[in-house]
């Protein structure tokens, strides 16, 4: 493996860490998921070849010793000498100056250590010869390390101790090397129900499949579509279906997937197809791109609401006021007018949970007269009123049907009334508003 490669597997894998990203959040962005967004960034990125020989040179000039139990604690190979302990606390310290250059340099050594050694690493780790953040971000990109050397004994290590990160990793290269191999543990391990690790909460069978789907992808994607077939007889696709298309980079790709998923004649499956695809198109390329493809696409009617739903969905935590309302304006455009009082109910409901400003700011400039605005209003009055009473009071105020008015009003108020009587009455009080109008 040469340097550059080295250190860009090491930026991703720390990279994706270092976010907080994780394959259990099937319906967020999941960790396989930013790995592909930054390889777009950092593809191009490499350090001094001077500055990793130089923290080589450090390391290697470190004295041999001995551990307490008895085990070398210096390993010689053809390519250099590998100081253990010197690495570890060189590593702390690069974590504790929060000096993250430094720290992928030191760790790019570790591609060239053995599956011995990397087992030893991993025990060190867990008996906390290096602690803090950076234990976390060794022992992944250590699992990688071993994963992409021996799949099968990565795999095996993680599922001793439960590592969940690691078996999904394991899977995901060994899907790559040997599909058939992979496909037997994988199918093992989950018809004896061992895949259901801790934090997994009965997750972990379609996770570990989605790592093992992504890495088949990439050597023979004709077989990852055909392993999807068959496991679409048992439901669950979504989260399948979102590390095969985690694969796809360009459009010519993402036609090829389609048509040989439409080559199954799985119905079910060709629908959440073009889902995932659109979601991978919004993720690589953005918002205008994935609503062309929208557009292009002659969707059924169910799943022609799902995707204005999640096309929209995933944008409202971006703090761009304009970008996030005008992909609610666009949602709202596409859906039948039967569907936009729920699609606005929904939408609202999530914004206003992630930035109920932003929310507030955009349900501003609603024209009085749009047949959503008071559904709108409604949706982030309930919302807010356990944290701003008396804003979403004020905002149940401007509420154009007068019964609908009145009645989020008194919920509202009968809301703040249970949880601070004086306050509510005063406020009621100093407006001029008799809560007896409110009663219901």
């Amino acid at each position: 493996m040469t340097v550059r490669k080295t250190i860009v597997l090491l930026c991703l894998t720390t990279a994706a860490f270092l976010l907080g990203m994780s394959w259990q959040r099937a319906h967020q962005r999941d960790l396989h998921s930013t790995i592909q967004i930054l390889q777009q960034q950092i593809a191009n990125a490499e350090y001094e070849k001077q500055a990793l020989a130089a923290a080589r040179a450090r390391l290697d000039s470190a004295a041999s010793e001995t551990g307490e139990n008895g085990a070398p604690e210096t390993v010689t190979t053809a390519e250099s000498t590998f100081h253990v302990p010197a690495f570890l606390q060189e590593l702390e310290a690069s974590f504790n100056r929060r000096d993250l250059p430094q720290a992928i340099q030191q760790m790019s050594v570790i591609a060239s250590r053995s599956t011995t050694e990397l087992e030893d690493l991993l025990a060190r780790i867990e008996n906390g010869e290096i602690k803090g953040e950076g234990s976390n971000m060794l022992r992944e990109v250590v699992l990688r390390t071993f994963a992409q050397k021996d799949p099968e004994a990565a795999a095996d290590y993680s599922m001793d101790r439960q590592l969940n990160n690691g078996v999904f990793t394991a899977l995901r290269e060994w899907g790559r090397a040997d599909v058939d191999a992979a496909l037997a543990w994988f199918e093992e391990k989950r018809d004896a129900g061992l895949l259901v690790g801790r934090n997994l909460k009965g997750g972990g069978n379609e996770t570990a499949l989605a790592n093992l789907l992504a890495g088949v992808a990439q050597a023979d994607m004709k077989r990852a579509i055909a392993i999807l077939d068959k496991e679409a007889e048992g439901g669950g696709l979504d989260v399948g279906l979102r590390g095969v298309v985690l694969t796809l980079t360009d459009d010519a790709q993402r036609g090829h997937f389609l048509d040989l998923v439409e080559d199954t004649g799985n119905a079910p499956l060709q629908e959440q197809a073009v889902t995932a695809v659109a979601l991978n198109v919004l993720t690589k390329e953005g918002f205008a791109a994935a609503t062309t493809f929208f557009e292009d696409a002659a969707l059924p009617p169910n799943q022609h609401d799902q995707l204005i739903r999640e096309l929209t969905r995933s944008g409202l935590n971006d703090t761009n006021v304009t970008e996030a309302g005008a992909r609610i304006e666009w949602a709202l455009a596409q859906s039948s007018e039967d569907r936009q009082a729920a699609n606005i109910r929904g939408f609202i409901s999530k914004w206003t949970q992630l930035d109920h400003a932003a929310a507030a700011q955009w349900l501003g400039t609603i024209e009085p007269e749009a047949t959503y605005r008071d559904g709108a209003i409604t949706e982030f009055v309930g919302t807010v009123a356990s944290r701003d009473p008396r804003g979403a009071f004020d905002w149940a105020r401007v509420i154009g049907d007068e019964a609908i008015q009145l009645d989020t009003m008194g919920k509202v108020y009968r809301h703040w009334h249970n949880r601070n009587p004086a306050e509510a009455e005063k406020y009621l009080e100093s407006e001029g508003i008799n809560p007896a109008d409110l009663a219901h």
